[in-house]
């Protein structure tokens, strides 16, 4: 007997499917007006936040909702990856008070390290090592470890990336260039074609998070204009395009040099960007095409949640860490360990003063080395999705808590409409996200949130108007136009009517 009620609800939205919509003795034609009312706010306070420039509190509200995506999609493992896997040699805490403590790093060390590197068939290798200063007798041992990797030719050869140091120009200026800080390996990296400068920098937003990465830094160094990739798309280029990409590079960038000193800069004919198949990589790119997508964390253990590609037929850890003590002491290491891939050189230590916050944490600059090239590799610059696909979104996105306003009250609509857009786009987002493709639904959530306060305070205007007129009413009739019981159903019948609640149906029950 209990599932007779069950029953007879299905049979009643089986002869009046509309009922699903509108719910069963209620005013339909307020229902229509009221989704119509929302809908037209809705869709004109998401257009005046796409044509606004961006405030403060909305550019907050899609980094906290861009830290959170990248968030839960670290350690996912990617379904291809045209890239190739990543080894740090860690100088971590453990090797820096093995060494000793030094105050730079010992530069017989460092030639082992990149020795091994090169030794071991590295595809690239960076030196995120600060080398404008000479540190003693074994800056010559660095010297001709350099020089014997830069004269090896063939399509095999490693390329090597050294960090470049950059300082501020004194007297300080507006709007001044950074300046090249000078390195006795200047002239050796100026005679080969496998060594390169290339810059260290990140950009640092409001709240000193790390979330994007630079293309290049333009430079004035004592008046000569110069420009210096960044480490990341360097090496990105090398590995997309071994045979011509740094040249390619090269010549994208012969445009962005500053006009310092007097010197004249070429106009750029082309857009300083470059293609390898389907991925793009735009050296002007804006804040969200040089969005990091971080791939994996790190903790005083090594590197967290890393996923697995595809490399040379097997699965391996995209990631990896290796203690430099372990290299230089001269332990026996598995050979494939460095062959084919990207090889950092960095420190993790404190003594570094090289820990940035970042969507994940805490990171060593060299880790977010990492993760900043593997997604120039995988993903290129991050893109927004195509126009049709993101105004449709959005319209449904509104139309639903259009009809939801038009149907609850104005309480529980609100508690349920900015969860509700959020279950609507995560997963799509997420979908996206995996392609390299960014859906803000940060801007949808803010709409809807305004779009609840708007119909909030109107439903309470409006029920101030209905009550004053009520009040009106009973002050214009006077103590003598009639007794209690009329009253009240004066009261109960102005009740009845008040935005929100259902009226008497209309010959649609």
């Amino acid at each position: 007997m209990q599932k007779l009620p069950v029953l007879r609800t299905l049979l009643q939205w089986v002869s009046d499917p509309a009922s699903l919509v509108y719910g069963r003795g209620v005013d339909r034609s307020r229902i229509r007006r009221d989704f119509l009312l929302n809908f037209l706010l809705g869709s004109t306070l998401a257009l005046a936040i796409h044509l606004a420039p961006k405030s403060g509190w909305v550019v907050t509200q899609q980094e906290q909702a861009t830290d959170w995506m990248l968030r839960i999609n670290q350690g996912i493992d990617p379904e291809s990856y045209r890239g190739v896997p990543l080894v740090l040699l860690e100088i971590g805490e453990a090797t820096h008070r093995t060494w000793g403590e030094p105050l730079h790093v010992p530069r017989e060390r460092l030639a082992a390290l990149i020795r091994f590197a090169v030794g071991g068939g590295a595809r690239s290798v960076v030196v995120d090592v600060d080398l404008s200063r000479p540190a003693g007798q074994g800056d010559r041992e660095l010297e001709a470890v350099l020089r014997s990797a830069g004269e090896q030719g063939g399509p095999g050869a490693a390329d090597i990336v050294l960090a470049r140091g950059l300082r501020e120009p004194w007297p300080r200026a507006e709007g001044a260039w950074l300046e090249e800080r000078a390195s006795f390996l200047d002239e050796l990296v100026a005679a080969s074609p496998r060594l390169h400068w290339a810059s260290p920098l990140f950009v640092r937003e409001r709240d000193l998070r790390i979330r994007r990465f630079r293309s290049f830094e333009p430079t004035c160094t004592d008046g000569v204009p110069g420009v210096l990739p960044s480490i990341q798309v360097l090496v990105a280029v090398q590995v997309l395009d071994p045979m011509d990409g740094t040249r390619r590079l090269n010549e994208a960038l012969r445009h962005e040099r500053p006009g310092c000193g007097g010197a004249s800069v070429p106009p750029a004919t082309t857009s300083p960007s470059l293609r390898f198949g389907d991925l793009v990589i735009d050296l002007r790119g804006d804040g969200l095409a040089n969005l990091i997508l971080y791939a994996f964390g790190w903790s005083e253990s090594g590197p967290t949640a890393s996923p697995r590609v595809g490399f040379r037929e097997r699965q391996v850890p995209l990631f990896t860490a290796v203690p430099a003590e372990l290299v230089e002491s001269g332990q026996p290491l598995d050979p494939s360990l460095v062959e084919g891939r990207i090889v950092i050189i960095g420190a993790s230590h404190a003594d570094a003063r090289d820990l940035h916050h970042t969507p994940l944490g805490e990171l060593p600059g060299p880790v977010i080395l990492a993760n900043a090239t593997y997604s120039l590799l995988q993903y290129g610059n991050l893109r927004p999705p195509p126009t049709r696909l993101l105004l449709g979104a959005q319209l449904v996105l509104i139309a639903v808590v259009s009809l939801v306003f038009a149907r609850i009250a104005s309480v529980w609509a609100t508690l349920a409409a900015a969860p509700l857009v959020i279950i609507m786009l995560l997963p799509l987002s997420f979908l996206l996200f995996r392609q390299g493709v960014w859906l803000d639904f940060a801007i949808p959530v803010f709409a809807v949130q305004l779009q609840a306060a708007v119909k909030k305070y109107s439903d309470q205007l409006s029920t101030l108007r209905e009550r004053l007129r009520n009040l009106r009413g009973r002050i214009g009739s006077g103590p003598d136009s009639g007794d209690g019981d009329e009253s009240e159903e004066s009261n109960e019948s102005n009740e009845s009517n008040e935005p929100g609640r259902a009226s008497k149906p209309e010959g649609d029950a």
